[in-house]
C-alpha cells in the first residue's frame, strides 16, 4: 500500500509540473489574459496552488478563484488570500483547480528633463530619461530616430527607480522630431514620454572676439565669427610674437641696412648682401664714391666761364647781345630827335 501511494505522490508531482507549465505565462504577455491550471492528486495529502506556479511573474497576478474535488469534505478550499488547497482524505482521485486574475496594472511614472532638445550634427550630445513604478522596472529606452545611432547606458537597471543615459549622434539635420522614452514593468506595463529633437549645424562658442587676438609662446589665438558661432583659430609664428601679433621681418631697405649680416626687427639673422666693388662694409652701410671736379656738366648746359681774374663770364655771353641791341635802338633814337628839333 505504501509504495502505491509512493506511485501516486510521484503521479501527482509529475501531473503538477506538466499542466503548470503548460500554461506558463511568458514574459511576452501583458497580463491580459487568466491563468487557470489544476492539479490532480490522488490518496491522502495536500496540494497547495499560487498563481506564481504558473507564472515567472507571479506578482503580477492575483486569485480570482478555486475549484477543489469532492475529497476535500470538510475545507473550504481557499488558502491564505493568493492560493487554492485541496486536501485528498481517501485514495480517490481528486484535483485542485485555481483562477487568477491579472492585478490592475500601475503604469511606471515616466520624465524627460525638458521638452524639448538641441544636438549638432556628427557631435555625440546625450540625453537622460527616468522611470519609477510600484513593480521593477524591466526595460527603459528610447525608440529609434532615423539618421541617428543611439547607444543605450541603462542605470539602477532591474530595480523600482531607473534611469537610462542615450548617447545620441546625428547624420543628418532635422527640426522638432519627436523623440519617445519607453519604460517597461516586469508585470509589461509600458509607459511613453515623448520630447522634440532638433539637430543643427555644429557652431560651437569656442572663444569670446573681444578677448583676442592674444599671442603667447610663438602661438597667435584669434576669435573668428561665422553667423552665431565663434571658433578659435591658433598660428604659429615663425619669428616669435611681438604685442598680440605675430612679428613680420623687415627688409633691408626698411631697416636701412645697405650690406652685410644684422639682426633684424624679429631677432632673426639678415643678411645685406656685399657693397659694389668689393667696397668694405662698415656698420651696414657701403663708403660713398668719389665725385669728379672736372667732369662734364650735364648736357644741354654750357661750362661755366671764368676771366683770369675769377670772374664769371657765362652771365656777359647771354646778356651782352641784348645790352648791345638797347644801346643800338637808343642811338637811333636820340638821332631822330635830333633832326626834328631842326
Amino acid at each position: 500500500m505504501q509504495a502505491k501511494n509512493a506511485i501516486l505522490v510521484a503521479a501527482a508531482l509529475l501531473l503538477f509540473f506538466f499542466s503548470a507549465n503548460a500554461l506558463w505565462c511568458g514574459a511576452g504577455d501583458r497580463g491580459g489574459k487568466l491563468l487557470e491550471f489544476t492539479v490532480n492528486c490522488f490518496g491522502k495529502g495536500e496540494i497547495i496552488l499560487t498563481c506564481s506556479d504558473g507564472s515567472d511573474r507571479g506578482q503580477c497576478f492575483r486569485r480570482q478563484s478555486c475549484d477543489v474535488g469532492d475529497c476535500n469534505v470538510g475545507t473550504s478550499g481557499l488558502y491564505l488570500n493568493n492560493a487554492c488547497r485541496a486536501n485528498c482524505v481517501d485514495e480517490n482521485t481528486t484535483y485542485v483547480s485555481i483562477v487568477c486574475e491579472p492585478i490592475p496594472l500601475t503604469e511606471p511614472a515616466i520624465n524627460l528633463s525638458y521638452e524639448s532638445y538641441t544636438g549638432y550634427l556628427g557631435q555625440e550630445f546625450t540625453i537622460e530619461g527616468f522611470a519609477g513604478d510600484a513593480q521593477r522596472i524591466k526595460d527603459i529606452y528610447f525608440e529609434e530616430v532615423e539618421g541617428c545611432d543611439i547607444n543605450h547606458t541603462p542605470q539602477d537597471f532591474n530595480t523600482m527607480s531607473a534611469s537610462v543615459k542615450a548617447a545620441f549622434t546625428c547624420s543628418r539635420l532635422f527640426s522638432d522630431v519627436e523623440i519617445t522614452l519607453v519604460a517597461k514593468d516586469y508585470c509589461n506595463a509600458v509607459s511613453t514620454e515623448t520630447a522634440l529633437l532638433s539637430v543643427e549645424e555644429y557652431c560651437p562658442r569656442e572663444c569670446t572676439p573681444v578677448k583676442y587676438p592674444q599671442c603667447t609662446d610663438g602661438v597667435l589665438s584669434e576669435c573668428s565669427e561665422v553667423r552665431d558661432c565663434a571658433f578659435l583659430e591658433e598660428t604659429v609664428c615663425e619669428f616669435g610674437c611681438e604685442g598680440n601679433a605675430c612679428c613680420v621681418p623687415s627688409s633691408c631697405q626698411e631697416l636701412g641696412f645697405e650690406c652685410g649680416p644684422a639682426t633684424g626687427s624679429c631677432d632673426e639673422n639678415v643678411s645685406c648682401g656685399e657693397c659694389p666693388n668689393n667696397g668694405n662694409c662698415t656698420n651696414n652701410k657701403c663708403p660713398q664714391p668719389q665725385t669728379d671736379q672736372n667732369q662734364l656738366q650735364p648736357t644741354g648746359q654750357l661750362p661755366a666761364q671764368t676771366t683770369a681774374g675769377g670772374f664769371d663770364l657765362s652771365g656777359a655771353i647771354f646778356y651782352g647781345p641784348i645790352v648791345a641791341v638797347i644801346i643800338v635802338i637808343l642811338f637811333i633814337i636820340v638821332k631822330v630827335l635830333r633832326r626834328g628839333e631842326e
